[in-house]
């Protein structure tokens, strides 16, 4: 259930807190020169400059415009950053789920009038040295951005975006394909059963199979009648069918104007390009009027809604962040339920922002009783106000979130600003942070600040909404018996001609989806684009107190990160599902000298979190050669170093088993998030269930973070005797920390020049020094031994996920290298077409893993995915004989190159040598084979890798036939297991 309270956007400031990951950097003399010109009123390139503002805690300015013909407003971000950024919004407020703003966006991007080929947007991706490439279809608005460090791809990728959305070809094949579509399940056979078909509405069928998505989706809908956000703007499959041919074009002809647009910009390109080249697209164009975004009206009264679902800022922050903050001590540690429901917390995604606080796992008689205390939870603050230490934890947390250097700070300010600037707020104050912290600082030290907006918001507004939503164990039935029923009565209605017409259409579509293009119109890159070097990364390696140490001086913004791995090469077997869960409880259950509250409150006060995961990692020369363990990692500002290893070595050594209830209610908690993600990532876990069956890594890798789990910590969930738990807690920790051998421990420290020393002497005084000196015998690595199944996961979705693989060789092979091309190769020319665009699943390809050395084909919200299956067995025959052409391996190799150059957080700088053993000479090598690769290369490789089927492993997960269900023989003879 939930509770939701609209609230009135007072301003950004007070409710929201602030996300935007970025980087401190100095504007360079080209890239102040550039701007030093655009002044208030200044008319260039058809464009007038309305604001210029500096914004100095990230050295950059800021520059708002408008097209003085069309009104497209425009913000170009001035910073001497190399990965640039562009985006194009639009306000699509739709009046209804049949999805039109989702499928015009999918459609948008498969022809345009420059680019009149089939789908050119998944073209470019193998074109390109992009970062960054996307399309997103939000509640109002629908934005496409990119990000390149290549000026010459920023504007081939800026020109194929400009065209897609102001010149679609928006063909009826394409809206049948990316849409929906009635369509015989073969499209040869007229006499095979109807179906509807289309990529969205497919990937629709699967999110709304997600609990949390389902119920945050209706929460919405409920809480905003009668606007747009009432509406399902991906759209809900039962109301996809209703959509036309000619009301896609009509929406887009009203919505994808210059005059309805948001552009934005980023970088250290020159402004005055980006003005002339978009300017030549929309000047021709008269201005039109834009219709405003519905507000809710408000409501004189509570309302309170009960629906069905499938079976099984900063007032925000203070209320629901940390388990030792008031609503979760309320709802969670009472064990009323198990976690927040989907949508808790503060949205101000809608024109009207929310507060809502749910819960889910609850009973349907704890209903009123749930609802009652959230009400008292916020008496409560409201009377007595919020502890002063959890103001100053979020400051705190916030002054370092604006130090972090990452690599996507562009993308960041763009997804930051979007949502107030379609509502009609100034974009450039929405990065402002220090204007909107210091604000704050100032009146929230004012008498009854919080209290009185407590009062306002949450005890006397009427605007409220109590939803629950309860599980039917019929509702997938119910689903799946209305799309019968559409069928069926369309079957009957349908005259001869126009069953005739159905089956025509199928076939005009698959000869659509065959005919071979001419790529060559679009614009490319080069392999001479591509650098033959990598960037090498500056390290240093010492031993201090025995541990193997290693140094990344870099810019960091004063910021010291740490990671420590604790490698342990006999872990028992019967300890390794535990240890995930483990980790997790290390921080949270406080520990033996410091409560949970004392606990978070220092870890928020000095560092940016502690995170502490499983570990696992295959040697990049030895697939047998497994390490397994477990990965610290932390981050501070210069005034808190000592601190912070301080507090790391008391986590990793002291944790308090004494809480058994707070115990309970943190493996409760982390079943059911498991279990949330399944819609979600079916097919991440498909993969790594499949890959599990073929190599050491892979098995424990699934163990940690598969299938495997979320069963397991289930079963756990249901465990009652939890001081069983608390003894193999216990074990693991005796295993971990007090017979350690510290050269099994290693460190890493990446941070600035003049703060290296600091950290080397606080991670030896405050940390290994209070490590005990452990000495025992290491076993040598175990012998792994394959055992290739056939999986079919019985889950309660209307979707499905599909997954092969085959196990490949490691890191450093000749062949490596080969298979990465190949899985590319197969993916955009093979698997693309014949998964998402014939079979309508919403994507499907394949992926090689050097790290791992795995080979893995994959389908995502699949409605056939046993077919799938045989197209991935066809794909290798395929590959195994094409003649690949000069042009299909040079695009093969930019797109793997966009994701292996893409610029890395200062955080990552040299992890890839400590946490997986790959050093720059290995990258290097890697990097020559990769720009080698032939076409004679890819055949071999496939042919000798991927052609023994009966060394492959498959795992499903969904629905599973109805045939199957009837008689399991049938799944038997096909050499399948079915699990659940």
């Amino acid at each position: 259930m939930n509770i939701l309270n609209v609230l009135k956007k007072e301003s950004p400031s007070l409710l929201n807190k602030y996300t935007l990951n970025c980087a401190r950097r100095t504007l360079s003399d080209k890239v102040l020169n550039n701007i030093k010109k655009y002044k208030v009123g200044e008319k260039i390139n058809g464009f007038e400059v309305q604001k210029v503002k500096p914004i100095k805690e990230f050295d950059l300015v800021a520059l708002q415009l408008n097209h003085i013909k069309t009104g497209a407003q425009y913000v170009h971000i001035a910073n001497d950053d190399s990965n640039n950024v562009f985006s194009i919004a639009f306000q699509t407020a739709g009046k209804d789920s049949t999805g039109v703003t989702h499928i015009l966006e999918h459609t948008s991007l498969c022809g345009s009038k420059k680019y009149p080929v089939r789908d050119p947007f998944f073209k470019m991706l193998n074109r390109t040295l992009a970062t960054f490439m996307n399309a997103f279809t939000a509640a109002d608005c629908t934005f496409y951005p990119f990000s390149t460090e290549n000026e010459k791809d920023y504007y081939n990728l800026m020109d194929v975006y400009l065209d897609a959305t102001f010149n679609p070809l928006l063909r009826e094949l394409d809206f049948k394909q990316e849409g929906w579509r009635v369509e015989h399940t073969d499209p040869k056979d007229k006499n095979s059963p109807y179906q509807f078909k289309g990529v969205v509405y497919n990937e629709m069928k699967g999110s709304l199979s997600d609990q949390g998505r389902l119920f945050a989706t209706r929460l919405q809908q409920q809480m905003h009648p009668g606007t747009t956000y009432a509406t399902v703007s991906g759209g809900d499959p039962e109301y996809i069918v209703e959509l036309t041919y000619d009301e896609l074009k009509k929406f887009h002809k009203k919505h994808y104007h210059p005059s309805n647009s948001k552009i934005f910009t980023y970088g250290n390109l020159n402004i005055d390009k980006h003005l002339k080249f978009i300017d030549n697209y929309i000047s021709k164009y008269e201005p039109i009027k834009i219709d405003k975004i519905d507000n809710v009206k408000p409501w004189t009264s509570p309302r309170k809604v009960h629906m069905m679902c499938p079976p099984d800022p900063i007032l925000s922050h203070l209320l629901l962040s940390g388990e030792s903050y008031p609503m979760h001590k309320a709802l969670i540690e009472s064990n009323i339920g198990s976690d927040y429901s989907a949508g808790t917390g503060y949205d101000d995604n809608a024109r009207m922002a929310t507060f809502s606080v749910g819960l889910q796992g609850i009973k349907t008689s704890d209903v009123d009783m749930v609802e009652q205390t959230i009400m008292d939870v916020f008496k409560d603050c409201q009377k007595n106000g919020f502890d002063k230490k959890q103001i100053e934890a979020y400051l705190h947390q916030t002054e370092l979130n604006l130090k972090h250097k990452t690599a996507s700070f562009g993308l960041n300010i763009m997804e930051s600003m979007i949502g107030n600037w379609i509502h009609g707020a100034d974009p450039i104050d929405t990065i402002d942070v220090n204007k909107i912290l210091d604000r704050f600082k100032k009146e929230y030290t004012q008498p009854g600040f919080f209290e009185k907006r407590i009062e306002k918001y949450f005890l006397n507004n009427k605007h409220r909404l109590t939803f629950v939503m309860e599980p039917f164990d019929d509702y997938n039935k119910i689903l799946a018996d209305r799309e019968k029923q559409k069928l069926d009565q369309l079957s009957k209605m349908l005259t001869k001609a126009e069953k005739e017409k159905i089956y025509k259409e199928g076939l005009e579509l698959l000869e659509f989806q065959n005919q071979k293009e001419d790529a060559s119109v679009l614009p490319t890159l080069e392999l001479n684009d591509i650098s033959k070097n990598i960037k090498r990364i500056d390290l240093s390696h010492e031993i201090i107190d025995k541990c193997k140490v290693q140094v990344r001086e870099t810019a960091t913004n004063g910021i010291s990160y740490f990671g420590a791995l604790r490698i342990i090469e006999d872990f028992p077997d019967e300890l390794r599902p535990y240890l995930p869960i483990y980790c997790k409880s290390l921080t949270a259950l406080g520990t033996k000298n410091k409560t949970l509250q004392q606990l978070e409150h220092e870890i928020r006060m000095i560092t940016d979190g502690i995170g502490v995961s499983a570990h696992v990692s295959t040697d990049p020369s030895d697939l047998d050669k497994v390490y397994e363990g477990i990965y610290y990692e932390s981050s501070c500002l210069e005034k808190d170093i000592e601190k912070m290893y301080d507090l790391m070595q008391e986590v990793a050594r002291e944790t308090d088993y004494k809480n058994v209830d707070k115990l309970k209610t943190l493996i409760i908690g982390e079943s059911t998030g498991l279990i949330n993600t399944l819609a979600q990532s079916g097919h991440s876990y498909a993969m790594m269930h499949a890959n599990a069956s073929l190599t050491r890594g892979q098995s424990i890798n699934e163990f940690f973070n598969g299938i495997s789990q979320v069963y397991f910590m289930n079963q756990l969930a249901a465990n009652e005797n939890t001081q069983e738990i608390i003894d193999i807690f216990k074990a693991i920790s005796t295993l971990l920390m007090d017979t350690i051998e510290k050269r099994m421990l290693k460190a890493s420290i990446i941070t600035t020049p003049n703060l290296v020393s600091r950290n080397k002497e606080a991670l030896k005084n405050k940390f290994l020094s209070k490590l005990p000196a452990g000495d025992h015998a290491v076993e040598p690595f175990r012998i792994f031994t394959p055992r290739y199944a056939k999986s079919f996961f019985s889950l309660p979705f209307n979707i499905n996920f599909a997954a092969k693989s085959f196990a490949g060789v490691p890191y450093t092979h000749e062949d490596s290298a080969k298979l990465q091309v190949a899985a590319k190769l197969m993916s955009t020319h093979y698997l693309h077409p014949e998964i998402r665009e014939k079979n309508g699943a919403y994507g499907g390809g394949a992926v090689y893993s050097g790290l791992d050395g795995t080979f893995s084909f994959y389908s995502y919200r699949d409605p056939k995915p046993l077919n799938s299956s045989e197209v991935f067995k066809k794909s290798v025959e395929w590959a195994a004989t094409k003649k690949f052409t000069d042009r299909e391996i040079k695009e093969a190799k930019l797109s793997l190159f966009s994701s292996i150059d893409a610029p890395r957080n200062a955080s990552a700088e040299g992890i890839s040598l400590f946490k997986y053993n790959i050093t720059d000479d290995m990258r290097q090598a890697r990097r020559e084979k990769l720009l080698s690769v032939t076409s004679k290369d890819v055949n071999d490789v496939v042919e000798k890798y991927l052609t023994k089927e009966k060394k492959s492993s498959t795992t499903v997960l969904g629905v599973i036939p109805e045939e199957w269900k009837k008689d399991k023989k049938i799944s038997q003879d096909l050499g399948w297991e079915v699990i659940g």
